[in-house]
């Protein structure tokens, strides 16, 4: 007999050989019968159950860990062949046989053509693009357009959605012109709503890995997406964890990433916005609100160019630049006739010339933020705008060009806080093409550098009058 039943004894406990009870007060009682199994009290049964429940719990995890290394040995021999080892030397031929080419050019999305401008692109292939601004400045409708343009030319899109849901996009795309034989073939939706874990990576590699014409790869929501990863962008080193998770791979593989990163509702910047543009390999965008998109209006936002790492875009932008940056265009979506109209115009020769565009923030402003961090060393950026007098986009222009020069230093401080500081060191020039030596308010111009405006100007040749009108 192994183990009793509630009620049942072994026929040889003391005082009894029929199976009745053990007599009173005989105490803990233990045999080993021929079977090798120990019986006796109810204590020692439940103790014996609960080593076989441990010891199952232990084989459960092992037989866990040999499904997880044999999932994991499939999928070494699976991606084996083919497989690009980063840490090995890059070829040489390969690496030359690149520089020939040349810097990469803009590939994806267009401008709409008009007699004076050809339709310049938008965004670089295999690049880390992005587009910031305010909530209301339509920065998803730009970037759907976008991705309509390249479902027509059947060219495949990726759209990596955490702001939306897919009635929504799909519903977009087909106002914005794109058909429905066209988003079946040609556009793959992801709506993320857990973590990129190891066996979701394994289906994210695949689908990143596509043999097939692909080109625009849209992140619809940065902050979101780092947060359903646990990260944040106030932290320089968790927004480089993310890019290494998910935007890098995508750029890897040929993809033109185009982040959208959406701003806190009465906030005048991203969060974390200056970690996030560090990470941009490609041209980066702010969209600025001029009418708001309505149904039934014609909404239009301004395109600045920030950030443009090749310097394609910025080369045919508007010479000089705001505070909100180098003007390229404007999106335009007129709801008011009975189809919806998408368009990107690119900016007017008369009207950049009537806005005043400046080449640099103002020295005047420089001088006061940097004299302000000077006295408060180690301040967060919130601290300066708020002491700073001045537009709030003429100081945010101006402290980021500082820190982007090197006139300011930052550090990471409590909480993933921005910390600035003024380096007291006299020798220290500021490598930039208009020089700002911190603290001083002087501004100093190498001898080989072109001054616009100035009377001895020697005009580079991409910086010809007529160069303003090939956009």
């Amino acid at each position: 007999m192994g183990y009793g039943q509630p009620g049942e004894y072994p026929s040889d406990a003391d005082g009894a050989g029929d199976g009745s009870a053990p007599a009173a007060g005989a105490g803990l009682q233990v045999r080993v019968q021929s079977d090798g199994l120990a019986v006796g009290s109810a204590e020692a049964i439940a103790a014996e159950r609960e080593a076989a429940l441990v010891a199952d719990a232990a084989q459960y995890e092992v037989l866990k860990i040999r499904a997880r290394r044999e999932a994991m040995r499939l999928d070494e021999e699976e991606q084996h062949e083919g497989h690009v080892y980063t840490w090995a030397q890059v070829d040489h031929d390969s690496a030359f046989a690149a520089m020939a080419n040349g810097r990469p050019m803009p590939d994806i999305g267009y401008m709409t053509s008009t007699p004076n401008s050809p339709p310049f692109p938008l965004l670089y292939s295999g690049k880390i693009n992005g587009v910031h601004g305010d909530s209301e400045a339509g920065k998803s409708w730009f970037s759907q357009h976008i991705a309509t343009q390249e479902l027509r030319a059947s060219r495949h899109v990726l759209y990596l959605d955490f702001e939306d849901d897919a009635s929504g996009v799909y519903g977009r795309l087909l106002e914005l012109g794109a058909t429905e034989d066209q988003i079946r073939t040609y556009f793959h939706y992801v709506n993320p709503q857990n973590k990129l874990t190891v066996f979701e990576q394994l289906g994210y590699a695949k689908l990143i890995g596509m043999d097939k014409t692909h080109s625009l790869a849209v992140v619809d929501g940065v902050t979101e997406a780092m947060s359903l990863e646990s990260l944040t962008g106030r932290d320089e080193n968790e927004v480089a964890k993310w890019h290494q998770l998910v935007t890098k791979p995508l750029a890897a593989k040929g993809w033109g990433v185009f982040m959208i990163d959406h701003m806190p509702h009465g906030e005048s910047r991203a969060i974390g916005s200056q970690h996030k543009r560090s990470a941009i390999t490609g041209v980066s965008y702010s969209l600025d609100s001029i009418a708001n998109f309505a149904p039934g209006a014609s909404g239009r936002s301004r395109i600045h160019v920030v950030k443009d790492r090749p310097g394609w875009i910025r080369s045919a932008a508007a010479p000089g630049k705001g505070a909100g940056g180098q003007w390229y265009g404007d999106f335009v979506l007129d709801a008011t006739l009975h189809m919806l109209q998408p368009s990107i115009w690119p900016w007017k020769q008369d009207e950049a010339e009537g806005k005043g565009y400046e080449e640099g923030p103002q020295r005047s402003v420089m001088d006061a933020i940097a004299a302000f961090v000077d006295k408060h060393q180690g301040c967060t950026g919130r601290t300066i705008r708020t002491a700073v007098k001045g537009r709030a986009q003429s100081v945010l222009w101006a402290l980021d060009h500082m820190v982007e020069t090197g006139a300011l230093r930052t550090e990471s401080g409590p909480r993933n806080a921005l910390l600035h500081y003024v380096d007291h060191d006299p020798d220290r020039v500021v490598p930039s093409g208009s020089e700002w030596v911190p603290g001083t308010g002087e501004s100093v111009v190498p001898p080989d550098t072109p001054v616009r405006g100035s009377g001895n100007q020697t005009l580079i040749p991409d910086e010809t009058e007529e160069s303003g009108n090939h956009s």
